[in-house]
């Protein structure tokens, strides 16, 4: 972590440390808790301040120390829910199984309050992810975009979900949220690109982000496939079937990337 990756409210709080807690904090961020646990916990109370007890709930939960964790966690999102570091530290915690009753309602009690409301909407939507309410889930997305927060992962979720339900038009629109946003001053990110190779939308966009990808990450054969099936989509046969003829070569293709160049394959009429 450096001052920089911060979000601007924060970085200020973080300056202000003294240097040897900021020293810690870095040492906590590069994997080193213990050293920096002994510092923060020797902390006085001219020290302890929003920042320092995040940092070191966060420390306490990374090392398994669940009750001490929790106890800061939850005293911090008490005397100052506007910390949104800490509403989304306990989010995720949920995500991964840890009960948290005082959760919800502290959320709800943000939106009631007007404090925080895009990370509170997102946080609702993410614990509506873990019920299955995939009703909540979409219209928290939608309320935490309204409130100009934007969650990649909130975001797929939702569309996934719009699309299922055949609302095609306005899954786009979620995934036109995700980084690159289909505009054309780069690449859209490539789930909205299979997202148009599945309803026959934007070949020439959608060819752009696989090609994108796979300069990126170009030992993986699933832009391959997209780039061969948009080949197919926008009727260049001859390229296509040459692109999915290699993919089949590749040594231990995954099951469901060969059942699909397979199937690529036929609908080329080789």
């Amino acid at each position: 972590m450096t001052l920089a990756a911060l979000p601007d409210h924060w970085s200020a709080s973080y300056a202000r440390l003294s240097p040897p807690v900021q020293q810690a904090i870095l040492q906590a961020h590069s994997g080193r808790d213990q050293s920096a646990k002994q510092v923060l916990l020797a902390l006085d109370d001219t020290e302890l301040c929003d920042v320092t007890r995040y940092e070191l709930a966060a420390l306490h939960l990374r090392s398994g120390e669940l009750a001490p964790g929790l106890k800061l966690l939850e005293q911090l999102l008490l005397t100052n829910p506007e910390h949104d570091l800490a509403l989304l530290l306990a989010v995720d915690l949920v995500r991964q199984n840890v009960s948290l009753p005082w959760l919800q309602p502290r959320l709800m009690r943000n939106l009631e309050q007007g404090i925080h409301s895009g990370p509170s909407h997102a946080g609702l939507a993410k614990l509506a992810a873990v019920r299955g309410d995939q009703e909540s889930l979409v219209q928290h997305t939608k309320n935490a975009i309204d409130h100009d927060y934007v969650d990649y992962d909130l975001l797929v979720w939702s569309a996934q979900i719009l699309e299922n339900n055949n609302q095609v038009d306005t899954a786009e629109q979620m995934l036109l949220l995700l980084p690159g946003g289909g505009g054309c001053s780069g690449a859209a990110d490539p789930l909205l690109g299979e997202f148009w190779l599945r309803h026959g939308r934007q070949p020439d966009q959608a060819l752009n982000s696989f090609k994108s990808a796979a300069r990126q990450d170009p030992e993986n054969p699933r832009w391959a496939l997209r780039i061969a099936q948009t080949y197919l989509l926008k009727g260049w046969r001859k390229e296509a079937v040459a692109m999915l003829t290699q993919i089949l070569r590749t040594p231990q293709l995954e099951e469901r990337l060969q059942q699909e160049a397979e199937f690529a394959l036929r609908q080329s009429g080789s």
